[in-house]
């Protein structure tokens, strides 16, 4: 599970606006920053450079007017909007190319450096790249999360255990205004903004296959009430993407009021229906080529159907058979469409023992157990975890999860 040939394998699967969002963009990218409340249209496709080939975004309802729209007007008090960590040119997420070059070109006058969460902690001087760290070295937000945690339906909780900072690297969780012991105790943790596209296959209702629920309060969807998927966030706090609009335009846009339903949903509807995926490769060429793998292209990610995959029966990615040895105009591309076939089959076909893994060995399944790749990573399309719940793989064990700021 740890091994490094898992990330090498996906990654030759090129479901690249999935994974690789948060990569480093050379120079020579095509970066076209989206300032809020600059209007304008984004097209129903359009296509960036960069480092690999070039990105396709598909916006599957038709031109969007930006104008207006909730989703690229800042709607807060600190000058942001959702475009500003929801970039169409980082597929919908945010670089690390995108943020240096913000920070170049603006300093911490961009809304993106603002205190709230575009420091390492709002206590340190704005003005100093220092502050900054953590967002222009890794390109990770704060996220403040209030201890102990209150549900939605407004139901006190008692933890089941007590929080004690061992490490603190930022000093914002031992801060006396925004730390865990302060008057408003937080904790601080920081994440990478999410992909804002493909979310079908992410953001949806599953009943009660998922086990993932069996860990959670409130894990509904307070506006349907059905059981949801927890894949939008890599915590699993927000069960829908209404909630998480709700959530961020609090937190992170820093509104004066709630956002109204129309408004919440309007940006719903923009997120729902746009699809982002690697369209060509420097070495591969055109990867959306008539009769190519199904599994790639954002036309593809619209038009497959999303769900539960497996190894035989219902392929993740589809099939990459028209790329086995032979296919490919030049030498370059030969090479690279059979390496991505020789790692789709790998990936479905290559059984590897999984052992002290907590949550597959200790279910009940086997110490060891024998299972490739796609036992876990199950979602059609997209390949994250639809069902099995939270995996510990040791990854954030001392020593090994030592990080610096």
């Amino acid at each position: 599970m740890r091994n490094n040939n898992l990330v090498k394998l996906r990654l030759s699967l090129t479901m690249v606006a999935v994974l690789t969002a948060g990569v480093v963009h050379a120079q020579s990218d095509q970066r076209e920053w989206i300032r809020p409340g600059q209007g304008g249209v984004l097209p129903a496709e359009k296509s960036f450079n960069n480092i690999w080939g070039s990105l396709g975004i598909v916006n599957a309802s038709g031109d969007v007017d930006m104008k207006g729209h909730p989703f690229f007007e800042p709607l807060g008090t600190n000058g942001r909007a959702c475009v500003t960590c929801h970039q169409p040119s980082d597929s919908m997420g945010l670089s690390l190319a995108s943020i240096r070059h913000q920070w170049e070109a603006n300093g911490a006058k961009d809304p993106l450096f603002a205190a709230v969460d575009g420091a390492n902690c709002p206590n340190l001087p704005n003005d100093k790249a220092e502050s900054h760290s953590l967002l222009l070295n890794r390109g990770l937000i704060r996220v403040g999360i209030g201890w102990p945690p209150k549900p939605r339906n407004g139901v006190a909780i008692t933890p089941e255990f007590k929080i004690e900072v061992v490490r603190d690297p930022t000093g914002c969780n031992t801060d006396p205004v925004y730390g865990l012991n302060s008057e408003k105790p937080t904790v601080s943790v920081y994440r990478r903004p999410r992909v804002a596209a493909n979310l079908k296959y992410v953001a949806y209702d599953v009943g009660a296959f998922n086990a993932k629920r069996l860990a959670m309060i409130n894990d509904r969807d307070p506006f349907t009430g059905e059981y949801m998927s927890m894949n939008i966030m890599s915590d699993a706090r927000e069960p829908s993407l209404k909630t998480q609009a709700i959530s961020a335009s609090r937190d992170h846009m820093q509104v004066k009021e709630p956002l109204s339903d129309a408004v919440l949903d309007k940006i719903v509807a923009f997120e729902s229906q746009l699809y982002a995926a690697q369209v060509s490769n420097t070495f591969g060429g055109s990867l959306v080529e008539k009769g190519g793998p199904l599994a790639l292209g954002p036309r593809n990610l619209e038009q497959q159907e999303r769900g539960l995959g497996d190894n035989l029966g219902v392929p993740l990615f589809r099939s990459f058979d028209m790329w086995k040895p032979g296919t490919g105009e030049t030498a370059a591309q030969r090479d690279f469409r059979e390496s991505v076939a020789r790692g789709h089959d790998v990936f479905f076909i290559r059984p590897f023992f999984i052992s002290d893994t907590a949550h597959i060995n200790t279910v009940g399944m086997g110490n060891p157990m024998k299972r490739t790749c796609a036992t876990c990573h199950n979602s059609s399309m997209v390949g994250t975890d639809l069902s099995a719940g939270w995996v510990d793989v040791g990854t954030t064990n001392l020593p090994h999860g030592r990080a610096s700021v």
